[in-house]
């Protein structure tokens, strides 16, 4: 069964036929682009969106932008913030030092006496604002920053990944101190003299003592938490994904709480069932109710249609913090989404609450008032549609007449304060801040950090990932189902290799280079992929330049370091322990390095256990990141990695060796692995092959990736391309010095290696990357090639 007749044997809601006759009928222009255009040129697109031709260098690498600086004003002044002597991970020394350098709000912070202060997630920085919305200060730093919160004498920056930290800096932006942390800081709440860290992929609070500037203690919280508020005492910690199998029959993002007396967690709050991608949380003045913003993914249902949001809603959550009883609402149009809810504030009088729609580019205000009255009757009977409130979340309309839209010019909104009567919006890819009158519900102004450089193909494709707008009646993004480019966590039943067969959500980590990709192999590419996915989930076409745009961002996406890692991104001895044991209970033999995997289909041994997929075989997954990709098998049944390696080792482990080998697994990233084959391209009589060898075929070009910054003191590659045979024999050759990289770019080397004819199983092609004295600098990369 294809996937259009399986899509069509199950639409019946309304409007489903009119779409799947639309779809059927652009089928042909899709072909058409594929046919005209390609993705070997990178493509820079316009302030307004539009492109404009402009070939990246023959090596593939990023054209020359911005060199960063520090904001648009030309009177500022900047401060270099100290060297962190390793502290802060090298993964997050980005285009700031090399290539092209984006403006991008992550928050904004505003003081009493109206001072600005916003944070900058690729330029590094911290900008002090005057009442012009001009740069009047601005700190850079030597990675990522993700939060800043100021007060009236001092300012706070979350920075970092692996070795987060938070700075300290008085109002001019001077560092007084900083204080190590967990991976990758998210949120900050101050209490009298005591700061609590959200440290997302440590899965835990840092409780700081800011008069000594130390953490005292550590708080282990839920997965990803990720936003903070405090109501009556406790802080409510929201945490991003849910932390459940995926078959289980309710699976959803916790908020936690924890007691800011004792300092421990007294509860965990389910959200309802899928709900994920929690982003934004705050209290009522009164403390009496929180609210916390989230997908509310229809992961139970085929991904057949959108109409009505039948794929993915977009909500929050009212906690009632006397009982922890909950209500979920969707902010959802009938016909428009809210696509990507991110933050959410309340007014000072606690009657509006306004949300941040980072999809569709919009604030939404929302009369809690009025949604006070409507739940009363329901409460009282006297709602003839809603027999209690736990049924509102499958009602799109009972919201309508509460809620108003507020277009914002600028493009990517996050992060947002309420000051008075304004509101002050972050705006990621547009580099904007917009401040937002709200009671005319018009935007005031609008004022930039920096002059935006023009967006290569990877900032363009990472805009669009975000971009609900170009969805069929703005439902979700690519990012709804995968944020970050990583997963939400939910099993999801796609159409591409029939139905009644949900599976995991896969990560985009490294889906370029492991065709063919989802779980069962539908797809041929990751190229294939991205079309299939904006045409059959999105229900919409894009044009071939912003498509390829998509490509070149999931392959620039360079995985995270692992929290199992020491500080200094290397692996702990536990690992290390893990890492003999990878190879001698046979995981190597599977998932060989450095991809992780051989490219190939086996049976899962946790195949019939959930009661359905006997004897289908399935891609072996990349192991590149793993730590990031819970639950895991093919259907999200375990949670446990010790579990997991236990399964699938060749004898049987102790616990003790079961918890090196799955620390060693949760380590894998890109440790050592210093340049990266991305894409090995072969063609045969017109037709394109990714990653496969085939007989008869020319091995055209390989593709090489920078992944460690050019500030490490990387030495030059050698690379060395071998077709050999199955005895080892040396069939064809090449040898590339592609000379010097910039961080996190590709190049391309081309090959013209002939694949003979009558080339038998066994043969494979191999890379080596090496410095002009023969020193690795890469795991050897070997494609074999398995006749079918």
């Amino acid at each position: 069964m294809n996937e259009k007749q399986s899509e069509q044997m199950i639409v019946s809601k309304k409007r489903v036929l009119t779409a799947a006759i639309a779809i059927i009928a652009i089928l042909a222009v899709v072909v058409g682009c594929l046919a005209l255009s390609g993705c070997s040129k990178k493509k820079k697109t316009t302030d307004d969106g539009a492109v404009s031709g402009s070939p990246s260098s023959e090596d593939g690498s990023q054209s020359g932008g911005s060199s960063g600086g520090g904001g648009g004003s030309s009177g500022s002044t900047s401060t270099e913030i100290p060297d962190t002597d390793g502290v802060i991970s090298v993964n997050t020394l980005l285009s700031k030092k090399e290539g092209t350098v984006y403006f991008s709000p992550s928050s904004v912070s505003v003081t009493e006496k109206g001072t600005v202060y916003v944070s900058d997630a690729t330029n590094f920085a911290v900008y002090k604002l005057n009442a012009k919305g001009e740069v009047e200060k601005t700190a850079l730093f030597s990675a990522t920053v993700n939060k800043v919160v100021a007060t009236d004498s001092e300012v706070y920056a979350l920075a970092g990944e692996l070795g987060g930290q938070l700075f300290v800096l008085d109002g001019d932006l001077n560092v007084k101190s900083k204080i190590a942390v967990g991976h990758t800081p998210a949120d900050l709440y101050i209490k009298d003299k005591t700061a609590y860290v959200a440290n997302r992929f440590s899965n835990s609070i840092s409780v700081v003592d800011l008069g000594s500037a130390k953490v005292t203690s550590t708080i282990d919280v839920g997965r990803e938490p990720y936003c903070m508020t405090e109501a009556k005492g406790v802080l409510y910690v929201g945490c991003m994904l849910p932390d459940d199998p995926s078959n289980d029959k309710l699976v959803s993002s916790d908020v936690c709480k924890v007691d800011l007396a004792s300092g421990k967690v007294t509860g965990s709050i389910k959200l309802v069932n899928g709900a994920q991608s929690v982003r934004g949380i705050v209290a009522s003045p009164d403390g009496s109710t929180v609210y916390v913003t989230h997908l509310i993914s229809r992961y139970t249902f085929p991904t057949s249609q959108l109409d009505r949001g039948w794929i993915n809603t977009n909500g929050f959550t009212a906690i009632n913090t006397k009982d922890d009883s909950t209500v979920a609402y969707v902010l959802d149009d009938v016909e428009l989404g809210a696509a990507n809810p991110w933050d959410v504030e309340i007014t000072a009088d606690g009657k509006t609450l306004v949300f941040s729609l980072s999809g569709n580019d919009q604030l939404m205000t929302l009369d809690l008032s009025k949604l006070k009255t409507r739940i009363e009757r329901i409460e009282a009977g006297k709602n003839e549609y809603l027999a209690s409130v736990d049924e509102i979340v499958d009602h799109i309309e009972f919201l309508e007449g509460l809620k108003t839209r507020i277009e914002l010019g600028g493009k990517g909104v996050r992060d947002i304060q309420i000051v008075g009567e304004k509101v002050y919006a972050a705006e990621y890819f547009s580099g904007t801040v917009s401040v937002v009158d709200l009671k005319k519900a018009t935007e005031l102004s609008s004022f930039a950090v920096g002059k935006q450089p023009e967006a290569t193909a990877e900032r363009l494709g990472e805009t669009i990932w975000y971009d609900a707008t170009f969805c069929y009646q703005q439902w979700e993004s690519c990012a709804s189902c995968h944020p970050d480019a990583r997963a939400d966590a939910l099993n999801w039943d796609n159409l591409n290799d029939g139905l009644g067969n949900p599976k995991n959500t896969k990560s985009m980590i490294f889906s370029h280079r492991t065709p063919p990709v989802m779980i069962t192999g539908a797809r041929e590419s990751a190229e294939l992929a991205v079309r299939k996915g904006m045409l059959f989930i999105q229900f919409n076409v894009l044009d071939e330049v912003r498509l390829c745009a998509i490509d070149e961002y999931l392959k620039s996406i360079i995985p995270a370091e692992s929290p199992y890692l020491k500080e200094d991104g290397s692996y702990s001895e536990a690992a290390l322990r893990g890492k003999e044991l990878f190879e001698e209970v046979g995981c190597a033999t599977c998932h060989p390095a450095p991809l992780y995997t051989d490219l190939q289909f086996h049976k899962s041994p946790y195949l019939g256990k959930d009661g359905t997929w006997e004897n289908r075989e399935f891609v072996t997954p990349t192991l590149v990141e793993m730590w990031r990709t819970a639950p895991y098998t093919f259907s999200g049944m375990v949670t446990d990695m010790t579990e997991l390696v236990k399964t699938f080792a060749n004898r049987k482990l102790s616990d003790t060796e079961a918890a090196d080998l799955a620390e060693f697994v949760l380590s894998i990233g890109t440790v050592g692995e210093k340049y990266g084959v991305e894409q090995v391209l072969a063609s045969k009589d017109g037709a394109t092959y990714y990653s496969k060898i085939v007989p008869g075929s020319t091995i055209d070009v390989v593709t090489l990736r920078k992944q460690i910054p050019s500030a490490s003191k990387v030495a030059d590659a050698v690379v060395t391309v071998k077709l050999c045979d199955k005895n080892g024999k040396v069939v064809g050759e090449k040898t590339f010095t592609p000379g010097k990289m910039a961080y996190n770019t590709a190049t391309k080397l081309e090959c013209g290696i002939k694949v003979p004819a009558d080339f038998a199983a066994g043969g494979y092609l191999e890379i080596t990357v090496a410095d002009s004295s023969g020193n690795a600098l890469a795991s050897t990369y070997k494609l074999m090639y398995v006749a079918k």
